[in-house]
């Protein structure tokens, strides 16, 4: 019962503004139709990193690192595993994780708070946007000029 009404404060404290949510709309579409050319669920598949999933090609790592969020649908039955790919097929539960991931780690190890930082993070990881770290740097390089291909601006 706790949790339901924890659930629920939290809810209404992200409905409202209360819990910011760094990533803006324009950004997170642009994000999506880098993963996926069209903004569509692909299931999951296999990339150099490992498994990704969804509409954001979400890996297990990324999933752990933006604290697990549950799809409104619940994951009653399932493994974290299971969880994390049905969330990542979930679209606001993916989104839910992105905006978490870059709340962690946005201003940390260089990164900034615009479009461009949050495309390099979520391409790269933590490190993704880490202009002192040449080689993690230039390896999201390709991620963001795709980005800006579909439309997005380092300010978006």
């Amino acid at each position: 019962m706790l949790g339901v009404f924890v659930f629920s404060v939290l809810l209404n404290m992200a409905m409202s503004g209360v819990i910011e949510n760094p990533v803006s709309l324009m950004c997170l579409n642009c994000m999506c139709k880098v993963a996926t050319t069209s903004c569509t669920d692909v299931g999951c598949n296999h990339d150099r990193e490992g498994i990704a999933c969804g509409y954001y090609q979400i890996h297990y790592g990324y999933y752990i690192d933006c604290y697990k969020p549950v799809p409104d649908s619940g994951c009653r039955g399932l493994s974290e595993q299971e969880c994390w790919m049905k969330c990542s097929r979930d679209k606001p539960c993916a989104e839910r994780c992105i905006q978490s991931y870059m709340l962690r780690y946005r201003n940390k190890n260089g990164a900034g708070s615009d479009c461009e930082n949050y495309v390099r993070l979520h391409a790269g990881g933590p490190y993704g946007a880490a202009k002192w770290n040449q080689s993690w740097y230039n390896r999201t390089s390709y991620y963001w000029n795709y980005a800006r291909a579909y439309g997005c601006v380092w300010n978006s």
